[in-house]
């Protein structure tokens, strides 16, 4: 089930990215159970296309752990395809900081998580404002047909 902050998360990302990603939104989990929320491909002659899966919690300061979930399906579909292709998450705790977390990480957060562990396991971390140029130009790296040359 799609949460509030998730919605004016997904809001933010389609306004931030658009014009430099074609992007397919996924909502059917009874056809395909765990697809993340988001395909996208990079607008440009060599990139390739990706997922990412858009989690928001609202921010407690006083919190020490933070608890972002992900259903048994989405940890099954991460597992079988985050070694082939670029698959992230993308995690909004509230406006306090964004976090770009790799695919293969997704067992972390099966369970709360403090926000020192967060940051060591993500790609990134940034401002929501800073979302269009951080967000794209971190995964241009991951979606680069040449990045196996």
């Amino acid at each position: 089930m799609t949460t509030k902050p998730e919605l004016i998360f997904r809001g933010e990302v389609d306004r931030a990215m658009n014009g430099l990603w074609t992007m397919t939104w996924h909502e059917d989990r009874e056809i395909n159970p765990g697809v993340p929320d988001l395909s996208y491909v990079m607008n440009g002659s060599y990139y390739e296309t990706g997922w990412i899966e858009l989690k928001a919690i609202r921010y407690d300061s006083k919190a020490v752990q933070h608890k972002f979930t992900l259903e048994s399906s989405q940890h099954a579909w991460i597992s079988k395809h985050c070694t082939k292709i670029p698959v992230h998450l993308l995690l909004a705790l509230g406006d306090h900081a964004t976090f770009l977390v790799s695919g293969c990480h997704h067992k972390r957060l099966a369970e709360s998580i403090d926000l020192n562990t967060l940051e060591q396991i993500s790609t990134a971390k940034f401002e929501r404002s800073a979302m269009r140029s951080t967000l794209h130009d971190v995964l241009k790296r991951y979606t680069d047909r040449r990045r196996h040359v």
